[in-house]
């Protein structure tokens, strides 16, 4: 039973009617603008998208799913469609959030974990006597502790908690509701008419010198714990424990502590880069003109009116607030004390930084690791949480295959976490670390990494349309992709590749040939012939012969941009160059990250940081 495609109309499509075999590989292919997109995506892909709402009886979005012009299709199966569009680009995103692997593998350092302290001892979960002796030795004037009978309950467990206080003889207990966070003592009676809409802890103060541990060890209520109220806060030390050797803090392992994209109050993402790995400093030397009077201008940006554009900082306003606090506008910032200069510096950092993602202000801003969490992106908390000495930053610094051989090493289950390592292995990414940003990855690596998650998935009998994966690979990497690909289509699933490459096209079963040509001359399906999928004969390209002046040449010195290291290149001027390599070898690092922006600068009149030689004729 084949996909049925009756009558398609659509844009340039000249009502053609097709067939796509279920459980093959289909190509498409023709000119560009013969119409290959607008039947996969437009028509097919569309179809189908409509299809699955009418099936799934959801009206309000039937009523809003784009009709193709076509008759109709039969026997369609639930389809994706694997596009060629990046991942979300968030710096905060990597290959281990995309797939899942981070998820599980903080299931596993919750499951089997240890809080490793400073000292290289394992922190666990305090005794009463632990706290009493830490109190003694690092907080000696805290005289009291809290027993903790019931942490974020609702009103109907405090309700059956009254009794129990009651028949213990304890009259007041200190409440905290999560409608305020607030600190309040109350009669324990008032435990009977709490609000159902909140969530409360309940804690009874006993005084530290004539604590009986009876109260506590005696009370048969289910989860009743200890706490403190240290800096302004209650310590509850069910989750917060500490090391006797030095007095620090660690939490215990949760998911909210291990990810650095939480926004829980327990997150343990890096308070002095939010998470991120890096920072901002503002690069002065270039900012700031240090040899002319501060009001003729000394900020190098242009001004817009009365503002200094992109970061909007009004002029008047800046020369006012240096007035009053007795800068002098008739100096060069070079002749300022350097504590005026400093005060300058911090009146102008937040309205640069809070546009680094501007294109005319990102070369006034450098990117540096944070020196809180050395780029893991999690406090210390967080990254004191290890298996076998191992905690989540290192062990996503693995490759796929690092990690699966580390999880077998040391027997640590999880069936979730290796299929999905798999996939990865399968899809031909495993040299990728896990945490490498989504954001820079090449176009090869993103297409492979969609097909790993769909592979991890398992699914069968789906339809997957896949746009032109092989534009822009290398052939090495057209190899891979093909591996993928049928990897994808062994496990029952229907491929229909939109695509211009023969190599790539050389796994399809069956060829489906729009033309003859672009536009009003294309949208029909035409004859094929099956030998142009076994070419044989060479293609020779016949190039002209040109004496290249390399003296000529812009000249790159040691470049190091992402996993180039130290390089230096020449491009010579005046000729056709062509900058060729595997996917992630570094060609778009090289050409849009870095040759690009010495050459604006150069333009801008500004000098370059990087010793590039731009020649003036740029």
């Amino acid at each position: 039973m084949n996909i049925l495609v009756d009558d398609a109309y659509e844009r340039n499509l000249k009502n053609i009617s097709l067939e796509v075999p279920i459980g093959q590989i289909t190509g498409i292919i023709g000119p560009s603008g013969s119409g290959k997109s607008t039947l996969a995506h437009r028509v097919i892909g569309e179809y189908a998208k409509r299809q699955y709402k009418i099936l799934n009886g959801d009206a309000t979005q039937k009523d809003i799913a784009f009709k193709p012009s076509v008759n109709a299709i039969f026997n369609i199966p639930n389809t994706k469609i694997i596009k060629q569009d990046k991942i979300p680009e968030r710096i905060s995103s990597t290959i281990a959030t995309y797939t899942g692997i981070q998820t599980e593998l903080i299931n596993i350092l919750c499951k089997y974990g240890n809080i490793i302290g400073d000292s290289g001892t394992i922190i666990s979960k305090p005794t009463i006597k632990d706290v009493r002796k830490f109190l003694q030795k690092y907080h000696p004037y805290i005289d009291e502790i809290f027993i903790v009978y019931c942490h974020n309950q609702t009103h109907t467990f405090c309700a059956s908690l009254y009794q129990k206080l009651k028949d213990l003889s304890i009259g007041k207990c200190i409440l905290v509701s999560s409608f305020d966070n607030e600190f309040k003592e109350i009669s324990i009676n008032r435990l009977n008419k709490l609000s159902n809409k909140f969530t409360y802890s309940v804690l009874v103060p006993i005084k530290l010198n004539v604590f009986d541990y009876s109260i506590y060890e005696a009370t048969e209520i289910d989860n009743a714990e200890y706490a403190i109220y240290l800096n302004n806060e209650i310590i509850y030390f069910e989750s917060e424990y500490f090391d006797i050797n030095n007095g620090k803090f660690y939490q215990k392992a949760s998911h909210q502590l291990l990810s650095f994209n939480s926004t829980s109050i327990n997150s343990g993402k890096c308070s002095n880069c939010n998470g991120t790995g890096i920072t901002h400093l503002v690069n002065w030397d270039k900012l700031l003109i240090k040899d002319i009077a501060l009001e003729e201008g000394f900020i190098n940006l242009t001004k817009s009116k009365d503002i200094y554009k992109y970061i909007y900082l009004g002029i008047n306003e800046l020369n006012h607030d240096l007035k009053i606090n007795g800068i002098s506008l008739t100096k060069t910032f070079n002749e300022l004390s350097a504590k005026e200069q400093k005060y300058i510096q911090e009146k102008i950092a937040p309205f640069v930084l809070r546009h680094t993602n501007n294109n005319n202000i990102c070369s006034y801003v450098s990117e540096i690791m944070c020196n809180f969490c050395n780029g893991s992106r999690l406090n210390y908390k967080a990254r004191a949480i290890r298996l076998n000495e191992n905690n989540l930053t290192d062990l996503l610094s693995y490759t796929p295959n690092q990690l699966i051989s580390f999880l077998e090493l040391n027997n640590y289950k999880n069936e979730t976490l290796i299929n999905k390592l798999n996939a990865l292995v399968i899809s031909n990414i495993e040299y990728l670390a896990l945490n490498r940003s989504t954001d820079t990855l090449s176009g090869g690596e993103l297409q492979r990494l969609k097909i790993a998650h769909e592979i991890y998935n398992n699914s069968t009998g789906l339809l997957y349309i896949i746009d032109e994966p092989s534009s822009g690979l290398h052939p090495y990497d057209v190899d891979k992709l093909q591996q993928s690909i049928s990897c994808l289509n062994k496990m029952g699933n229907t491929i229909l590749l939109v695509e211009h490459n023969y190599d790539m096209l050389s796994i399809a079963d069956n060829i489906i040939e729009l033309g003859y040509g672009a536009g009003h001359l294309g949208g029909e399906v035409v004859p094929y012939l099956n030998s142009v999928l076994n070419h044989s004969e060479e293609i020779n390209h016949v190039r002209k012969k040109l004496i290249v002046n390399m003296e000529d040449s812009i000249i790159l010195n040691k470049v190091n941009i992402n996993n180039i290291n130290n390089q230096s290149f020449k491009f010579p001027l005046n000729c056709l160059i062509s900058v060729t390599g595997v996917s992630g070898s570094g060609k778009s690092s090289l050409i849009n990250k870095y040759l690009y922006e010495e050459i604006r600068l150069k333009t801008l009149g500004l000098r370059s940081p990087n010793q590039s030689i731009i020649p003036n004729s740029i």
